[in-house]
């Protein structure tokens, strides 16, 4: 059976290391082991774990773990009204608005599927972290979430029920060419992405249009975890912006 989990960096919660531990090896083995990519990547010596400047405190992270207990989904979230990847790194892939600076908006970043669980039918994997991303960033009260999209990524995840709209002209990134792109939340694409990668259902929250009536459907086994790892800061990037970079690599950068 595969559950799902919020974590949040930043809290010495030790039930949560083995869940983090497990969600940066993923990472260092789609974006570094698989993918060979490097800028932006940070991979502490005999880790087989990947780091990067925006795994920092208050950072949030769904996970989807198997029935091993080994996560093999993931996605990275944050405000963008704190500093975030495209503003800092891409700002020219945005062309057609201003920057997302609010409250209300996220960046998903750092979205990344094992290879066994590419597997599933219809893309589940990622269709469910989608899912679960949109609805924790709802009951956050955002209504839109922004991500850096590899090109040849956008017409997976829209079928996926992700129909999200291009912010500018497709941009060079280090290894690939990719898109800014904003997926607005609402009542209705929530259902959809649910009909899509979920039977209809819920995921982590069940709620009412108004937010007055929310239901956790993922924390009756203590599941909202911290982590106590100590983010490496030497990290190669190349671009503008800071010294230290990340890329959100391909699922959805």
């Amino acid at each position: 059976m595969h559950q799902f989990h919020v974590l949040q960096a930043g809290n010495n919660d030790p039930k949560s290391q083995n869940l983090f531990e497990s969600m940066h090896h993923l990472r260092w083995d789609v974006f570094y082991n698989e993918l060979g990519w490097r800028v932006g990547l940070n991979v502490p010596e005999g880790s087989e774990m990947e780091f990067d400047e925006y795994d920092c405190m208050g950072t949030y992270y769904i996970v989807r773990t198997n029935p091993e207990g080994e996560v093999d989904a993931t996605c990275r979230l944050m405000k963008t009204s704190v500093p975030y990847m495209i503003q800092q790194h891409y700002p020219a892939a945005v062309q057609f608005q201003p920057l997302p600076a609010a409250e209300d908006c996220w960046e998903i970043s750092r979205a990344c599927v094992s290879q066994k669980a590419r597997k599933e039918p219809g893309g589940l994997a990622l269709g469910q972290t989608l899912v679960a991303a949109a609805e924790f960033c709802m009951v956050q009260h955002a209504n839109s979430i922004v991500s850096l999209t590899t090109d040849y990524l956008v017409a997976p995840i829209y079928r996926l029920g992700w129909k999200a709209e291009k912010l500018g002209e497709k941009v060079k990134t280090p290894n690939d060419e990719s898109f800014a792109l904003r997926f607005n939340l609402t009542p209705v694409s929530l259902q959809a992405l649910r009909d899509k990668n979920n039977g209809g259902k819920p995921l982590l929250y069940d709620f009412d249009t108004n937010l007055t009536c929310i239901k956790e459907l993922w924390n009756s086994n203590d599941n909202r975890l911290y982590s106590k790892i100590e983010i490496p800061t030497d990290i190669i990037w190349s671009g503008k912006g800071s010294a230290r970079g990340g890329q959100f690599r391909p699922s959805l950068s």
